[in-house]
Formats: C-alpha cells, structure tokens, sequence
C-alpha cells in the first residue's frame, strides 16, 4: 500500500542513512568543532560527488534558493532523464537491454512505495516485455496503489492469470456501452433518425467502449476469450440483446483494427464477417449465402461455446433489422417463386431463426431440434405471400383509380384479414414474426402509400407476435419512430381500431414488461399529442405517471423518466406567469397547444 511516512524515513529502513543517523552522530557530542566536522562528514559520505557542484550550490545560496528546491528540481531532472533512458532501453528489445532492465527492476522495485522513485519503477516494469511473476504478485498486493497506477500492458500480463480482476476492469466500459445503446431508443425528442440509422455500421464500431475494451484485450487471445466469456455468462442471465451487438462489434473492431492475434483465434470471425458485410450492403449475394450456410451446416458439430457466440452474432438487432427486410423483400419480389425455392430466403431464415433462439441456446447450453420449422416455408410463408400480393392488387388498382374493372377486382375483395393459421404462427414462431413486424413497417403509411386499411389489417396482429416483440426494446422504438415520421400519422392514431391496438394493446397492457415502453408513449405525447389534445394526453399520462407504474427497473431509469416525464408534463401544463396573463392562452410560446388534426 501507499505509504504516508516521510521518504527519508523510509530510505533508512532500507538502509540509506536518514533523520535518524543524523540524530546519531549530533548526539554523540557537544563541542561545536566536533558537531560541524560531523555533519560535513555526513555530507561527503551521503552527497552527490560532483566537483562542480560546490560552486553552484553556492551561487544559488548568493540568489537566496533553497537548497530543498534545488534538490526536488534535480530529482526532477534526472528522474526524467533515468525513465527516458528506461524506455529506450525497452524499445530496442534485444537481450542485453531485456538483462539491464531485469536488473535495474530488481534495484528499484522496493522503492515503488516512494513517490519519488514511483515513475521509475512504473517506468521499468512497462519497458519490459514480460514483467517477472514475483513482481506481478507483488503489484496485485497493492490494488489501490502500484496496480492503479501500472500501465495497461503490465495490468494485461496480471489478467491473464486474475480473472476476477480483468474482469472488475471491463465492467464499466461493458456496463456504459449498455446504457449508451439504451439511451438511443429512449429519447422523445424530435430526431429524424432512429436507433437503426443514426449510425452506419463502422462507425459503431468506434464507440469509445469498444475501443477501451479492445486496448485492454492488446495481443492477448487469453484476454479476448476472457472478455468473450464474460460477455456470454452475462447474456445468458440477463438477455439483453445489446450484448449480443457487443459480440459482433467487438470482433469485428479487431478485424478493423488488424489485429491478427485475436481475428485467427476468434471461430466465429468469417460469419460475423459476413454478416457485417451484409449490412453494410443492406443485400445478400449468393456468395454471401454460400458462406453463411457452409458456417451454419457445420455449427451442429461444434461445441457449444461457440454455437451461443454464432447465435449471439446472429441476434444482434442490426443483423436481425437487415435480414429481416431483405427477407421481407424477397418475399415480395418473389416473381412467382414459391418461398422455399428462393435459396437466400432459406439462409436468412435460418440466421433469424438462430439469433431468436440465442436466449434459449447460452442459458439452457442446448440447441433447439431445428432452428427452421419445414411448416414456415410450406404453411405460413405462402400465405404469407398471398397477402402481400393481395396489397400489390390494391396499390395497383389505387394508382389506376377510375379504370373500370370487373366486380370481383373491388378492393374489399382483398382486405381479408389474417387467417387463423397465420395468428397460430405469429403466437408460436419467432421468425414469423420478425418478418411479419418488418413488412407492417413496410406498409406504414406516407405521402406514397396512403393504404391505412391495408395497414390496420397487419397491424391488429402485433399484439399476438411471440414474447410481444411488438412491444419490447428496439421494436418498440422503431415502430413508433416510423409511424411519427410517416406523415400520416394523424389518420392512423385517430382511427378507432388503430388506436386500440396501439395504445392499449401494445402499450399499455406491456408497461410493466419493457422499462422503454413508457418512453416511446411519452415520445408520442411529446410530438404529436395535439392530435389528442390536452384533455386527452393528461389521462394518457395519468396511466405512465411515474407512481402509477410499479416498477422493479433499476434507480437509473426511475430517476430519468421522472425527469423525463415531469419535462413533457410541465409543457402540456405550462404554469402561468404574470406575462402569460396578458397573452392569448393559444399563443403563449413553449406551451402545449391543442390543434385539431389537419386534414
């Protein structure tokens, strides 16, 4: 531990003579003659042997300094000059400069607790390329002193061997990478972009987290499945997919960084590696899929360590957004191919159909019978599709307005809504409704598609995807995002059956379940409420009212939605100043105005 004894104190138990032999040698005498030649003595013995010197400390007494000043700054000096030398020393590498540094260690290091012997002994032990074990030991003996203070490549050497260490290290930055990915989807005010666009995909990857969490990795492959496995056991208890995405730009950071050392050891780097390249491309090519397919075929004989990283990959919400679009596009686009014949289609479903087991695969460390149920390509994908055609149908008929066509081409002809075989796969398949979620964004209405009864018929269905995706995280985020930024959205959220389903059934019957929920209902309220009015949105945020959700989220959240929704309250209830009596009521700047909906 750090000291707090004088320094010259400590010199002289280590046996360099100090306050206390001076106390000696004047004590054993009284004549003046005797005192003077005893310090003097004391002096040559224990000063610096410098001809020069003398003249100087002379001069410097004529200019009133004093001799402690001029001591600390010589200190100063050569402390700098001796860890120059150190360092040179550990730049050249060869074996000879290794030996010196070994010795020049093995001189220093009992003075580490002296801070001013502390930037050489720090110094020494960086300059090494490997730091002697007895050392490493000795430096965990003291946490909150030397091992602080060491530099990262010595503190890596001690990780290799002290998980609990390395891993109270990478804690913070894992901890605030979750808290930054969640801030993103919890913002109500206005932004034109959305969790899934306000970045590209590298430049994710140089968010200061990762790069802290790589610079503690350095060269170490040890280091790297420490933090990997850290990373795994977390997703495994707590679910959170933005540990996954952690997976996947971590590895791909590396690969960035041309860190060889960790991109070959790392099995799972060619599929993150395609993945990526996919979203980047926002496409799939045949080769791509080849790639994809020959990783997953093989996945099955390996162990099960890296089938959870492969499905944590996989799970990553910008793999999941990207794929599930494609696939949605696919579909489409199928120009008479039934689903099961277009071969991408079946290398995306099986990525998807991975990323949505990967909760299931790292806690129970088992794999599901089949990540593709034959059924979703021969049952639920075709009709499906049918639905889809029956959109074009409608759009088509829509642009071609006025043409007369047979009775049977009347547009209620193709509002069925969803079968009962569809909501059974929506309730039990993850991958059904993924995409089934993807393709409602699709239709969302705009200035293009105005098809708000085409849209409602998908819509009425997202309270039955499986595990309420619908209403969770991201989903959440991105669903209302789109529809605030659809331009239609007045017609959409006054309509009857919109409304319910969206403000009842995805939102406030799943409060309790989603910690983000409450922030996309108060996005809504932020941005557009005067759609409502005030009436209206004051008993909407009765039902979010920080008392009135009981909630076992953590304080952070509590605290901030307070803030949050206290913020959106005092706008939709601006208090009333002296000022504002003189105003109109529907002109006082900064307050809630309710509107009637434009037309």
């Amino acid at each position: 531990m750090q000291s707090n004894t004088n320094p010259a104190v400590e010199l002289e138990l280590l046996g360099i003579a100090g306050p206390v032999k001076i106390k000696q040698v004047l004590s054993k005498t009284r004549k003046v003659n005797t005192l003077i030649n005893a310090v003097e003595k004391f002096q040559e013995d224990n000063g610096v042997q410098i001809d020069s010197l003398p003249p100087a400390l002379q001069i410097l007494d004529l200019h009133d300094i004093k001799r402690l000043e001029f001591h600390e700054s010589a200190v100063a000096e050569l402390t700098e000059c001796l860890t120059f030398r150190i360092k040179s020393l550990g730049e050249k590498g060869t074996p000879e400069s290794i030996h010196k540094l070994e010795q020049q260690l093995e001189k220093c290091f009992r003075y580490n607790h002296l801070p001013p012997f502390r930037p050489i002994v720090l110094q020494t032990l960086n300059s090494l390329p490997r730091v002697p074990e007895k050392y490493l030991k000795l430096i965990v003996g003291d946490i909150n002193g030397l091992y602080a203070e060491c530099s990262i490549t010595v503190r890596q050497q001690i990780w290799i061997n002290n998980t609990q260490l390395f891993e109270d290290a990478i804690l913070p930055p894992i901890d605030d990478y979750i808290s930054g990915k969640i801030a993103l989807t919890r913002c109500i005010e206005q932004s034109s972009t959305n969790f899934f666009t306000c970045e590209t995909t590298k430049s994710r990857r140089q968010w200061k987290e990762i790069q802290d969490l790589l610079s503690m990795v350095g060269t170490h492959p040890q280091l790297f499945e420490q933090l990997i496995s850290y990373i795994r056991r977390r997703f495994a208890d707590s679910k959170d997919v933005h540990l996954c995405s952690l997976r996947l730009e971590l590895v791909m950071a590396a690969h960035d960084a041309n860190a060889e050392t960790i991109v070959r050891n790392d099995p799972c780097h060619d599929f993150a590696f395609c993945l990526d390249a996919c979203l980047r491309d926002k496409h799939i090519d045949l080769t791509q899929a080849n790639k994809i397919k020959a990783v997953l075929d093989a996945c099955k004989g390996t162990d099960m360590e890296m089938i959870t990283d492969l499905a944590m990959i996989a799970a990553d919400v910008h793999v999941v957004h990207q794929m599930a679009t494609i696939a949605v596009k696919k579909l489409r686009d199928s120009s008479g191919h039934l689903p099961r014949d277009i071969p991408s289609l079946l290398v995306i479903a099986r990525v998807l159909a991975l990323g949505a087991a990967a909760a299931d695969i790292a806690s129970s460390q088992s794999l599901p019978h089949e990540f593709v149920d034959s059924i979703l390509f021969t049952k639920f994908l075709p009709t499906f599709t049918i639905m889809m055609l029956e959109d074009t149908i409608r759009h088509e008929m829509a642009r071609n307005e006025g043409v007369e066509v047979g009775s049977e081409f009347h547009s209620s002809n193709f509002l069925q809504p969803a079968s009962q075989l569809i909501i059974t796969f929506l309730k039990a398949n993850r991958v059904a409704g993924l995409l089934w979620f993807h393709y409602c964004l699709e239709l969302m209405p705009n200035k293009r598609v105005k098809d708000l009864r085409g849209f409602c018929r998908y819509v009425v269905a997202l309270p039955y995807l499986k595990e309420k995706l619908a209403s969770r995280g991201v989903w959440s985020h991105l669903f209302f995002h789109r529809l605030i930024f659809s331009n239609q959205f007045e017609a959409a959220l006054v309509d009857q059956q919109f409304h319910q389903v969206i403000m009842e059934d995805v939102i406030n019957d799943n409060l309790q379940n989603d910690a983000g929920l409450k922030y996309q209902l108060l996005r809504l309220i932020n941005l557009i409420g005067f759609i409502w009015g005030v009436q209206r949105c004051t008993q909407m945020m009765e039902k979010i009212a920080p008392d009135a959700i009981e909630s076992s989220f953590d304080e952070y959240d509590k605290s901030n939605y307070a803030k949050e929704f206290t913020r959106v309250d005092d706008k939709l209830h601006p208090k009333a100043t002296p000022l504002d009596d003189a105003k109109s009521p529907t002109k006082t700047a900064g307050t809630f105005v309710a509107q009637t909906p434009r037309q």
